[in-house]
């Protein structure tokens, strides 16, 4: 199984260095495939997505002949790896891969298959507030705010819920982190005000919006500090 997945790899490789003439739809699916068995997973799942990552994601002509049903596939499995971390798997990879395909899937205006990831998301950033490796944190948060500004025009009612939920765990976060990962919070928190007050209105008449206003009322002290 190993010298299959050698082979798989390099094969990949090959492609690429023939500038990249493989079928998209086959590497990705042949690597879900094995990130969906439990035996293959262990033993492949952290070198499959550092490949995904590396030699397939960042090709530029494999992403534009991907499938739309392909890239929502992909968004919903590693969505779900994001949200419960294992050891099998390198958590930067993870969320590069959900920065990488919500970043292509705009650029295409691709509709993004959103449900899931909304509580992976809330997973993961309450999972973050006990992360200690500065670099992890700042990839979780980067994916963050690439999603929401992949599906802000689609989902802003939906977003603006996911702030109001996670934004103890934000400011958590960034009380305690390092100056690169609070630049991601405080990006965050601008998109959120954003999207709660488009052009600074204030009442819902003019087009504010909030999931609960009393939640997001009891942000407002520190919004204006913000």
């Amino acid at each position: 199984m190993e010298e299959a997945a050698a082979l798989f790899k390099c094969t990949v490789r090959a492609g690429n260095r023939r500038l990249s003439r493989l079928n998209i739809r086959a590497i990705v699916e042949h690597i879900m495939q094995v990130l969906r068995n439990d035996f293959s997973k262990d033993v492949f799942a952290s070198e499959y997505t550092k490949l995904l990552v590396k030699d397939v994601l960042s090709v530029r002509k494999y992403c534009s002949e991907m499938p739309v049903e392909l890239w929502n596939e992909l968004i919903i499995l590693y969505g779900g790896i994001m949200a419960h971390p294992t050891v099998q798997f390198d958590q930067i990879s993870v969320v590069k891969v959900i920065q990488l395909v919500c970043h292509h899937m705009a650029i295409q205006s691709t509709s993004l298959s959103t449900g899931s990831l909304f509580d992976d998301f809330v997973s993961t950033v309450r999972h973050a507030r006990s992360e200690k490796v500065a670099t992890v944190l700042g990839y979780v948060l980067a994916a963050l705010n690439t999603f929401c500004q992949s599906v802000a025009i689609i989902a802003r009612t939906k977003l603006c819920h996911l702030g109001e939920t996670v934004f103890s765990d934000m400011l958590s976060i960034w009380k305690t982190s390092q100056l690169h990962v609070k630049d991601q919070v405080i990006q965050y928190f601008h998109f959120q005000l954003e999207l709660h007050h488009p052009l600074g209105v204030v009442n819902e008449s003019e087009g504010a919006q909030a999931a609960n206003w009393c939640h997001w009322k009891a942000f407002a002290n520190f919004f204006q500090i913000l």
